[in-house]
């Protein structure tokens, strides 16, 4: 089964997921600078969401693994057994090319390789949300530092968190 190469300038980048699809894109690409202190907030669950998304993906990808071994040997045993029964003689090399181009086989390879496929697009989302994590973290001390280094307790993050950004001078809870 051919599939055709994807074209990457109309990517659709997202993940359906119970029904609902994610726009990964939107969620992992932007950072809404009006509300760092929400962003900063919220990175830290969606890590965590689409990290055991992507542990999910790699469990399946084991028992699609799994899956072919399975059928691969089920497959070879019975061409074996049909190929004695008519008197052929047999060799590893005959019973691992017909096992190979059984349709069997060839449907739960394919199955892995959608596993496989799945598993990579969620690591890459993964990375991203790591990516967005530090540059968030990058942002909060850069911006702290654009305050005068005026940290709560030391901390560049806790400094935003209690309302304090360039526009928002000393603003209180």
């Amino acid at each position: 089964m051919a599939r055709e190469p994807v074209d990457m300038t109309t990517a659709d980048v997202s993940v359906t997921l119970g029904g609902r699809t994610h726009d990964v894109v939107r969620t992992l690409a932007e950072i809404n600078f009006d509300n760092l202190r929400d962003e900063v907030q919220k990175v830290g669950g969606t890590a965590i969401w689409w990290g055991v998304l992507y542990a999910r993906a790699s469990a399946e990808v084991g028992r699609a693994k799994l899956r072919v071994e399975i059928v691969e040997g089920q497959t070879a045993k019975q061409i074996r057994r049909e190929r004695n029964n008519a008197g052929e003689k047999v060799t590893d090399k005959i019973i691992d090319e017909e096992t190979s181009l059984h349709v069997d086989v060839q449907t739960v390879k394919e199955e892995l390789i959608k596993a496989e496929e799945r598993a990579n697009i969620l690591r890459a989302v993964q990375f991203a949300v790591e990516q967005k994590q530090r540059t968030l973290t990058a942002l909060s001390a850069s911006l702290a530092r654009e305050l005068g280094a005026n940290h709560v307790d030391g901390d560049a993050l806790r400094t935003l968190q209690h309302g304090r950004t360039p526009d928002r001078r000393a603003v209180r809870d």
